[in-house]
């Protein structure tokens, strides 16, 4: 019992603390800049442009790799943001904390 409300005050707090949701974005647009970042924008949370920036150049090679391969498919990916909800948009060039497909 007590391992169990230890646990889910630890994640009450860090839910409180940090709001962030999952969202199902299409891929509209994708560039590949000369200072060697990835932007795009999407039909959901990036109308203007967000950065994939995952940390480090082998993982920004792989969310590429994703954001072409979504937007060549027409296919959604879900990207986890730094906002309340699916509804808010993003300020320019957020960056998701992952991308997968859906």
């Amino acid at each position: 019992m007590k391992k169990t409300a230890i646990l889910l005050t630890l994640f009450i707090s860090s839910f409180c603390s940090h709001a962030a949701v999952s969202c199902k974005e299409n891929i509209l647009d994708l560039v590949v800049h000369n200072n060697g970042n990835v932007y795009f924008s999407t039909d959901n949370t990036c109308p203007n442009w967000c950065l994939a920036d995952l940390g480090s150049e082998k993982n920004n090679d792989r969310a590429y790799a994703l954001l072409l391969a979504a937007r060549t498919k027409g296919e959604a990916l879900m990207m986890r943001w730094d906002l309340a909800a699916c509804s808010e948009n993003n300020a320019s060039y957020a960056k998701p904390s992952y991308i997968f497909f859906t």
